[in-house]
């Protein structure tokens, strides 16, 4: 659906900075979710990391996003890292 709406937009809209920035953030987004993805076909994701997504999904489907945040930088805190974690680019 991201993808779809890129793709619709007018030759000069893609080419703008804005553009350029939307499609960056866009690949960027697949590159680092891929590792994501690839965990839960093979039902392979680890534990806290399962437990942790469940958590954010939870609060988001309530539209408590103050509590998504909250949980988002409580699981960064908790692995010690930013580097090794999954990280949804927004």
């Amino acid at each position: 659906m991201w993808g779809n709406q890129l793709n619709n937009r007018s030759p000069a809209e893609k080419m703008g900075v804005r553009g350029k920035l939307a499609c960056a953030t866009y690949t960027q987004t697949q590159v680092y979710l891929k590792p994501l993805l690839r965990k839960l076909k093979t039902k392979t994701l680890p534990e806290d990391i399962s437990d942790s997504l469940t958590e954010i999904t939870r609060y988001m489907l309530d539209r408590d996003y103050i509590q998504v945040y909250g949980a988002h930088i409580y699981d960064l805190h908790k692995a010690g890292s930013y580097g090794n974690n999954f990280v949804i680019a927004c």
